[in-house]
């Protein structure tokens, strides 16, 4: 009887495992119909001079199977073979229900592209459309594909000339359109915005500043380090090394954004946080920290490809660049003549104090190099 028992435990074992192993296999063979997330995901993008868009609408595949019957063996499987056999259908059933308009005309839809995609561990359907419109006006897009769901949604990222629109699109509310494009002065005024701000919350441009500003206020005497007795001299080193900085990278900014020169993320940011490390070391030998300007000239032009990232996230696009570019920069120097207005009457009447040049710079040079290092091992993937 033991023997018995033990015999069926090893069976069921048996037949547990290989019924496993045979739904792994069709799992990685062919995508399995799963319950719906309750959204579509579409991307348009249009050219602001050329008549043609093109589209890319990801719908979920369980979604799709109850009015299609996409899976035509009803085995909760999807295969290429019964994606080819709808094919027709899916791409006309999707296009029904999408409508995209500029300059209040419709804009003539076709079909390119169905394959299968997985999104949340779930089987989509990618529909690539291209489509033909008038050359200008603005942008419109609806869509009626919620499948009576009070809660479904189509994630909308219109892309044009005009910059990137991220939209929610939902049974009460179907439809988006563009607005009109904004005058010069309010995209100046919001990119200066956007440059005032950029530079108080980037932490690594900040730290870099104030290790130039910290022995501004300092001569290297005999014996090292000691306070400057001229106020019109930690002016002018103040004027030059803000200056220098300044310069330095409204050059690879503009470069950058006018798409002359465009270095990939990853090594500017490593190289940012690079450059606040050797600032902060520099500051603790006088002779080095001497040439500030040079400095901030070299590695400004760092910072500012990071500033240029930092552009095109906010949705700069080309053709129609020079006021974000001039607010952009703007802002970012007043953000910077804030911060040195705020830093360096403090550190002028710290000066003359020993515990400034003995301790208090030196000691704030050194950890802030330590943290930067910090940011650098973390931005070349050793952290």
């Amino acid at each position: 009887m033991i023997a018995a028992a033990r015999a069926r435990k090893s069976i069921l074992r048996l037949a547990g495992g290989a019924l496993l192993a045979f739904g792994l296999c069709v799992v990685a063979g062919a995508p399995a119909l799963a319950h719906t997330n309750g959204t579509s995901y579409l991307t348009v993008s249009a050219d602001g001079d050329s008549p043609s868009l093109v589209a890319t609408w990801n719908i979920s595949a369980a979604d799709l199977q109850l009015p299609l019957e996409i899976d035509i063996d009803g085995d909760g499987v999807l295969t290429t073979r019964e994606i080819d056999a709808r094919r027709a259908t899916i791409v006309r059933f999707a296009t029904e229900r999408l409508r995209i308009r500029r300059g209040d005309a419709d804009c003539l839809l076709t079909g390119r592209g169905l394959t299968t995609v997985r999104r949340q561990s779930q089987p989509f359907l990618s529909l690539d459309l291209t489509g033909l419109c008038r050359r200008s006006g603005l942008m419109q897009v609806s869509t009626s594909l919620f499948f009576g769901s009070a809660g479904y949604s189509a994630l909308l990222d219109v892309r044009t000339a005009g910059g990137r629109a991220p939209a929610v699109l939902t049974a009460d509310a179907p439809s988006w359109t563009e607005l009109p494009a904004p005058s010069m002065l309010q995209s100046l005024q919001r990119f200066l915005h956007e440059g005032i701000w950029h530079i108080w919350r980037g932490y690594d441009h900040l730290a870099f500043l104030l290790l130039l500003l910290l022995p501004a206020v300092l001569e290297h005497g005999r014996s090292g380090w000691v306070g400057a007795q001229s106020l019109r001299a930690i002016g002018l080193r103040t004027l030059g090394v803000v200056s220098a900085f300044t310069l330095a990278h409204s050059i690879t900014l503009s470069l950058a954004t006018l798409g002359i020169m465009t270095p990939p993320t990853a090594p500017v940011e490593a190289a940012i946080a690079a450059s606040v490390v050797l600032a902060g070391l520099a500051n603790l030998i006088p002779r080095f920290a001497a040439h500030g300007a040079r400095m901030a000239f070299g590695f400004g032009l760092i910072h500012g490809f990071g500033f240029a990232t930092a552009l095109r996230e906010l949705g700069l696009m080309r053709g129609n660049i020079a006021a974000p570019l001039a607010g952009f920069n703007i802002g970012v120097e007043l953000g910077q003549l804030a911060v040195v207005a705020m830093a360096l009457p403090i550190l002028a009447l710290l000066r003359q104090r020993p515990v400034y040049h003995r301790l208090l710079m030196p000691g704030a040079s050194a950890a802030v190099a330590s943290l930067a290092a910090w940011w650098l091992l973390q931005r070349v993937g050793a952290m």
